[in-house]
């Protein structure tokens, strides 16, 4: 009985976080018949994120870093930058490209926000390429001796 209802709050918490995600995103962009309101945005983005919403965190980091919607709060948004990459140094070129995104995103640059998530999926892609032949090399060396 108590792992069913344990179940149930996950979902419902899960559910919520969604929800407040997709109205952030809503008041962030101006879509959907929502009036552009970066303040509210921001608020639903730091409700999706307190339950543990993973896109919620990455927009929230960004606003912060950019003062959207709020002061500027760049150890908040170094916080949940850690949290999204648990272990992972973020690069400096990243984060920088992760506000830029959002400044693209803020603009209604949907285009310039596209080229900008490819380089970050690129830069991504390199840091893990690099981890797994750093992997491989030291399994190579703990065969070899």
């Amino acid at each position: 009985m108590i792992e069913e209802t344990n179940l149930l709050v996950d979902r419902k918490s899960t559910i919520d976080a969604v929800r407040y995600l997709l109205m952030g995103e809503k008041y962030f962009s101006g879509i959907g018949g929502a009036s552009k309101d970066l303040v509210r945005a921001r608020e639903l983005f730091d409700k999706a994120a307190s339950l543990g919403n993973k896109k919620a965190m990455s927009y929230l980091a960004k606003m912060c870093a950019l003062g959207l919607g709020g002061n500027k709060d760049y150890n908040k948004a170094q916080e949940l930058l850690e949290k999204l990459t648990p272990g992972q140094d973020e690069t400096l070129s990243e984060v920088y490209l992760l506000i830029k995104g959002t400044e693209c995103l803020a603009n209604n640059d949907i285009q310039g926000y596209k080229v900008i998530d490819q380089q970050i999926c690129e830069m991504k892609a390199e840091r893990r390429k690099k981890r797994q032949l750093k992997k491989e090399n030291q399994k190579n060396q703990e065969n070899h001796e």
